[in-house]
């Protein structure tokens, strides 16, 4: 299996990717209308290809994080995640983002945000708890946040996110 940053060729695999994955095509327009906007930047688009199939596709996008006291983050939110049905539980999740992670390290990102299942996420080292900290309109039990610079989040008792517009169409 190649993990890979997405190329041209690959875009009508993903939404085909995120409809089996998901039952639905809200998640692969997402990534189509985050590829469109200009003022919330992608920060990556994985691929997990095998035999020349995507296996797998995981998304980071800008994230306006501030805390109460006024100090933005270079944050971003990871989502969409999404592997083929057939291909879940082994592995590739979490090999797409473990690639991820070494790369946003090296740009500097301090923070990931996500909205997800809990069970699965905090393998990944995502934390519920930091996740409380964060206000937004997905607040609540799913949210949670990952801290790629070691206790940025730790000081703070609140900091508000502001996802990109197009996530609201998930619904």
């Amino acid at each position: 299996m190649e993990i890979r940053f997405e190329e041209e060729r690959d875009k009508r695999a993903i939404a085909v990717l995120h409809k089996l994955a998901f039952g639905q095509e809200a998640e692969g327009n997402l990534v189509n209308q985050l590829r469109e906007n200009s003022r919330y930047n992608i920060q990556q688009s994985l691929v997990a290809e095998e035999f020349g199939m995507l296996v797998g596709h995981l998304l980071f996008s800008d994230l306006e994080l501030v805390d109460d006291g006024g100090r933005i983050f270079q944050a971003v939110a990871l989502a969409p995640m999404a592997v083929r049905p057939e291909r879940q539980k082994q592995g590739i999740g979490k090999a797409l983002f473990a690639k991820g992670e070494e790369t946003l390290r090296r740009l500097g990102v301090e923070v990931v945000v996500v909205l997800g299942e809990p069970e699965y996420y905090t393998k990944l080292g995502f934390s519920q708890e930091l996740g409380q900290k964060i206000k937004c309109e997905y607040s609540g039990p799913y949210l949670m946040a990952l801290e790629l610079s070691p206790g940025v989040l730790g000081h703070v008792a609140h900091a508000t996110a502001k996802y990109a517009p197009e996530f609201a169409t998930l619904g």
